[in-house]
């Protein structure tokens, strides 16, 4: 396991290239005349925050990125639940700040995905405590930004932007931590 003081700015940069990948992905839709695809629309963000998380696990713990396709379809499928029960029963949960509902069980289904294909046995519980609570705080930081500067600009690209890449963020720099605090 890599160093947390270089982990954790790489997992935030991945975090925020893939953010921004999601944003970029919605234009290339558009342009094609995919964006009304609700497939596409339900699925592509999950996919595509799989994948790099996948990449930040190689990196951080030192595996062969190719010779773990099952981790990564793993990811891959835990990221698509936790993003699908995040947008589809957190949020409409709704109470006072549904982004914080979402951002929770999100993380929480996706870190269960890490677990398992990271193969993190010992202090598991304290890995998903960790990344389930940095993706809390990435909706809650979310719920302030559209309350306060987003939702008041009627920009949905520009809230797509900010959603994708504040969270992604966040959530990736507590997946670094929880490695770090699982490993102790």
């Amino acid at each position: 396991m890599r160093a947390l003081k270089t982990t954790l700015p790489l997992f935030f940069v991945l975090g925020l290239v893939s953010g921004t990948a999601c944003w970029a992905l919605h234009f290339v839709f558009e342009y094609f005349g995919l964006s009304n695809n609700q497939w596409i629309n339900d699925y592509y963000p999950a996919i595509l925050l799989g994948f790099f998380v996948h990449a930040a696990g190689a990196h951080a713990i030192g595996m062969n990125y190719m010779r773990r396709i099952p981790d990564l379809a793993i990811l891959i499928v835990t990221s698509v639940l936790g993003w699908r029960l995040a947008v589809d029963v957190g949020y409409d949960l709704g109470g006072p700040m549904p982004f914080v509902n979402a951002g929770a069980l999100g993380a929480l289904v996706l870190a269960l995905g890490a677990v398992l294909a990271w193969r993190i046995r010992a202090r598991a519980l304290r890995f998903l405590a960790v990344a389930t609570a940095a993706g809390t705080l990435g909706g809650l930081v979310f719920h302030f930004l559209d309350a306060w500067f987003i939702g008041n600009m009627h920009d949905d690209d520009l809230w797509i932007l900010i959603l994708f890449t504040e969270w992604q963020s966040i959530f990736m720099a507590g997946v670094a931590l929880a490695l770090h605090v699982s490993r102790k």
